[in-house]
């Protein structure tokens, strides 16, 4: 026993007097997280041991060089140090997605405060949003009896609207409860800067839309940021065809003019649909510029004076990726386009929800065969 504790002794001592026996160098602080790290905090990348972090918030594996930049990124839950460059968030959806750690599942009725009004219900139901092969499915589901939206709809177990009057609606005089049921997930942490990459194959089908975005901590922000954006009518006309050929990206702001709305946005067409294959959408954001990539290729990039436009205050705070299907609203379809069959509603007609309902055998049979789905295949962000 005693001859153990002094050869125990002995191995502290020589380890303390020649640290280089485990790989470190005199100054090296430990941490549990990611071993090694420099006097200033981030990771050593000289180590080549594999951090212990969950699959949720993961960097790569280290790599041999020396250097580590500090990165402009912060993350509100900032468990562990990371550099430039790092993944600091990944999805593949290989986990059952009903018990999922990373995502909130939103349900309510975007019938009070919007923004855009869309003509759905968001719910947390396993036929709405699920899993399927590794990928995560968004299924917009139609109602079509008229005693689904002339009734009530009671969603308060699980509302995630402080507004009750989202959380539970009973028909009253000509509304109607929501025609669509859809799902919305946004991610349980918030960042500021980041490299958001999200693999998808987006929906198509008269009226409805992809929402894959930043959205902000601050509710009252005038706008939310695109990764990736098309609406899913085959042809919607004005000076040129803005529909399922058309993709967009960038600061789109919480107005109903149109111009206004899209102006700090860039879009790629196409020829052909978005939605007909699986595509990479990429949004990098720093402080002074946001960029998109398509499939890895820049489309476009939009520079931000932050400190000398007042506009661009809520992108020093943190921002949240979420994932969704809208359909219709108030702002995501203007006036004045052509299409085939022509837009059943008006935006500032109060009749708008029954007004789409009634067209329902038009517009629903463009969302068949699975046209309407949206999948997912992964998420990744990065530090930037």
């Amino acid at each position: 026993m005693y001859l153990g504790v002094i050869c125990i002794v002995s191995f502290l001592t020589s380890t303390l007097a020649h640290p280089g026996l485990l790989g470190l160098d005199l100054g090296d602080i430990l941490s549990p997280l990611v071993g090694p790290v420099t006097n200033d905090g981030y990771p050593d990348r000289r180590t080549t041991q594999e951090p212990n972090i969950p699959k949720e918030l993961s960097s790569p594996k280290p790599t041999t060089d020396r250097s580590c930049i500090p990165p402009k990124t912060k993350l509100t839950t900032n468990t562990f140090k990371y550099c430039k460059g790092d993944l600091v968030f990944s999805d593949d959806f290989e986990k059952p997605f009903n018990n999922h750690q990373s995502w909130d599942i939103e349900q309510y009725m975007p019938i009070e405060e919007g923004p855009d009004f869309e003509f759905v219900s968001y719910e947390n139901d396993d036929r709405i949003v699920y899993k399927k092969n590794g990928r995560l499915i968004f299924n917009p589901t139609p109602r079509f009896n008229e005693s689904e939206v002339f009734g009530e709809l009671d969603l308060r177990n699980g509302c995630t609207s402080i507004l009750p009057s989202e959380c539970y609606f009973k028909r009253i005089s000509t509304q109607l409860i929501p025609p669509v049921r859809s799902a919305k997930i946004t991610n349980k942490f918030g960042f500021t800067y980041g490299k958001i990459e999200v693999k998808a194959k987006l929906p198509q089908g008269d009226w409805i839309y992809p929402q894959i975005q930043l959205v902000s901590d601050n509710k009252y922000a005038p706008f939310k940021i695109l990764v990736a954006y098309s609406r899913g009518n085959n042809h919607y006309v004005k000076n040129r065809d803005e529909g399922s050929s058309l993709l967009f990206g960038g600061i789109l702001w919480n107005t109903e003019n149109s111009d206004s709305r899209m102006k700090l946005t860039e879009s790629r067409p196409s020829l052909e649909p978005y939605g007909n294959k699986t595509h990479t959408y990429t949004v990098i954001w720093e402080p002074d510029s946001i960029t998109l990539l398509f499939n890895g290729e820049e489309y476009g990039r939009i520079l931000i004076d932050i400190d000398n436009d007042e506009r661009f205050y809520p992108l020093k705070r943190t921002f949240r990726l979420s994932l969704g299907v809208g359909v219709g609203g108030i702002h995501d379809f203007p006036e004045g386009y052509i299409s085939i069959p022509k837009k059943p509603w008006v935006n500032a007609d109060r009749n708008q929800l029954k007004n789409f309902f009634d067209a329902r055998t038009e517009w629903a049979k463009t969302w068949s065969m699975g046209r309407s789905i949206m999948e997912v295949d992964s998420v990744k962000i990065y530090a930037v």
